[in-house]
C-alpha cells in the first residue's frame, strides 16, 4: 500500500499531507504511474517533505502556498501523459521539489496575493508570537491578545471631567440600552497625534448592560477642546455595535490609526477586526485576521521529540473504534465508542471505553453553544467502566487512540465545531498510576480571513 501524497494535498484542503491511498485503486495515469514506479514513488515522497516545510516557514503566505500547490497538482494531472508520462512527472516532481526548496514556491504564491497594508501582517505577526503563551497560560492568566502599543493605553479620566465632555456624556448615557440607574459613563482623555493632527482623543466607555450592543464611543478634538473634528462609535465588522463585553481600542502605526475590535469574548469568533481612521474622521475596513487550521503543527511541549513530530505531521496511526451511543445534548454521560487495545503498554489488552458528556444551550447572549467534553475508560468484559480515574488527567473534546512505533497512546483534540479556537491538540501516555502527557501542539495559527 503506497502514500500517494499529491493527491492528499490536492484532496484534503486542509492539510498537507492526511489519508493514505491503496494502489489497487488508483484510476489516474498519473496515479498509475506514481503506484508502478518506486523511482517516482521515492521522488512523490520528497515532494510532500519538501512541500511540509515549505508551508511550516510560508507565515502569512501559507494559504496562497497551498492554493498555488493545489493548482501544480492539478497542472501536473492534466500536463502529464501518454508514453513519456514516467519522464514528465520525474521532471515537474524534481523542479517542484527545488522551487519548494529554495523559496521560489513560496516567493511566487505571495506575489499572487492580494495587497495587505503593513499594519496586517504586523499584528498577526505579533499575534502569532503571543499565541503559544497563550494557550500554554492557566486559567485566568491574561496574556495580551496584541503586544503592539496602543493609541490610547494612557488615556485618564479627567477629575473633574471638562463640562463640554460632560455634556457629551449626558447626552451620549441618554441613548445607552439597558443600562443600570447608578451606572455612569467613563470618561478617558489622551493627547495623540491622529492623521498628522495633534489632538484630544475621548473616549465614552457605556457601563456594563449585559448584551445590550452598546458600543464605545470616540470623539476627537481640538487640544483646546472647543472643537470636536469627528466621532465615530466602534463597529464590529459587520456594521453592528461592539457588544459592551467586546473590546476595542485605537492602534497607532507607522502614522496612521486604526480602531482595533478584539472579537475573541463575544459570539463573533476568535479574531479581530482593524478599521482605519480617515481624514473625514470615518472608518474603514482593513482586514479581518482569524484563527485557521495549520500542517504541520508547532510542538509547544515534548517528551518524545519523534512521536510529537510525527504527530503535529498527521503521521500516527488511529486505533479503529467500534462506535456505540450516539451522544446527546441534554449532559447525560454515555460511551461512545470502544475498542481492544493495549493502553498501558505491558502486553495485556483492555477495553477502552470513550465516554462523551455534550450539553447544548444558550450561551453568550442567548446564542446556542455546546460543551462536549470526553475522557477514556477501561471497561469489564460487559461494557461497565472498571477504572475512570484517568479522566482526571485526560480530557478534551474529543479523544482517540493512536499507535506510533507499536505504542499506544491518547490523543485528545479540541474540535473547531465546540470550541473556537481548535488550539488544543494533546498526547497522553498511560500507565496504571496515571496519565503523563508526553507532547502538546498548536494546531492553529492567526491569518488573514
Amino acid at each position: 500500500m503506497r502514500r500517494i501524497w499529491f493527491l492528499v494535498v490536492l484532496l484534503a484542503s486542509a492539510a498537507a499531507h492526511g489519508a493514505s491511498f491503496d494502489c489497487s485503486k488508483a484510476r489516474t495515469p498519473v496515479e498509475k504511474a506514481i503506484c508502478a514506479d518506486p523511482h517516482l514513488s521515492s521522488l512523490d515522497d520528497q515532494m510532500a517533505q519538501a512541500y511540509r516545510d515549505a508551508l511550516n516557514k510560508a507565515d502569512e503566505a501559507y494559504p496562497a502556498l497551498r492554493q498555488d500547490q493545489r493548482a501544480w497538482l492539478k497542472g501536473l494531472n492534466a500536463g502529464c501523459s501518454g508514453a513519456a508520462i514516467g519522464a514528465c512527472i520525474e521532471k515537474r516532481e524534481t523542479e517542484r521539489i527545488q522551487a519548494l526548496g529554495s523559496g521560489a514556491a513560496t516567493a511566487a504564491a505571495r506575489a499572487k496575493m492580494p495587497p495587505v497594508p503593513p499594519v496586517c501582517p504586523a499584528v498577526i505577526a505579533a499575534m502569532n508570537k503571543a499565541l503559544p503563551d497563550a494557550v500554554r497560560a492557566d486559567a485566568g492568566t491574561s496574556v495580551d491578545p496584541i503586544p503592539l502599543p496602543a493609541l490610547d493605553k494612557d488615556f485618564k479620566e479627567p477629575k473633574p471631567v471638562p463640562g463640554v465632555l460632560a455634556r457629551q456624556a449626558k447626552e451620549y448615557e441618554q441613548n445607552l440600552v439597558g443600562t443600570m440607574s447608578d451606572s455612569s459613563v467613563k470618561v478617558t482623555v489622551g493627547d495623540a497625534s491622529v492623521n498628522g493632527n495633534q489632538v484630544k482623543v475621548v473616549e465614552f466607555h457605556p457601563p456594563f448592560a449585559g448584551c445590550s450592543g452598546n458600543a464605545v464611543r470616540y470623539e476627537f478634538w481640538t487640544m483646546d477642546l472647543k472643537t470636536m473634528l469627528g466621532k465615530f462609535d466602534g463597529e464590529m465588522d459587520d456594521g453592528n455595535p461592539i457588544l459592551d463585553t467586546v473590546p476595542s481600542w485605537l492602534l497607532s502605526f507607522e502614522g496612521k490609526t486604526y480602531l482595533v475590535v478584539d472579537n475573541s469574548v463575544s459570539t463573533v469568533d476568535d479574531s479581530v477586526t482593524l478599521k482605519e481612521l480617515q481624514a473625514d474622521w470615518t472608518l474603514a475596513n482593513v482586514c479581518h485576521i482569524g484563527l485557521e487550521r495549520r500542517r504541520p503543527e508547532v510542538v509547544l511541549t515534548a517528551a518524545d521529540a519523534e512521536l510529537c513530530d510525527a504527530a503535529a505531521g498527521g503521521q500516527v496511526e488511529t486505533v479503529p473504534m467500534q462506535a456505540l451511543k450516539q451522544p446527546g445534548d441534554d449532559g447525560t454521560e454515555v460511551l461512545r465508542a470502544k475498542a481492544t487495545a493495549d493502553l498501558y503498554n505491558d502486553g495485556h489488552p483492555v477495553t477502552v471505553g470513550i465516554s462523551n458528556t455534550t450539553q447544548s444551550g444558550p450561551g453568550h447572549c442567548d446564542n446556542p453553544m455546546e460543551d462536549r467534553e470526553e475522557h477514556p475508560v477501561v471497561l469489564t468484559a460487559r461494557g461497565a467502566p472498571i477504572d475512570a480515574s484517568i479522566q482526571k488527567d485526560v480530557q478534551a473534546n474529543e479523544i482517540r487512540l493512536i499507535r506510533f512505533k507499536g505504542v499506544t497512546y491518547v490523543e485528545g483534540r479540541s474540535t473547531e465545531d465546540v470550541t473556537l479556537p481548535p488550539t488544543q491538540h494533546d498526547i497522553w501516555k498511560m500507565t496504571h498510576g496515571g496519565a503523563t502527557k508526553v507532547c502538546s501542539m498548536l494546531p492553529v495559527r492567526f491569518a488573514v480571513k
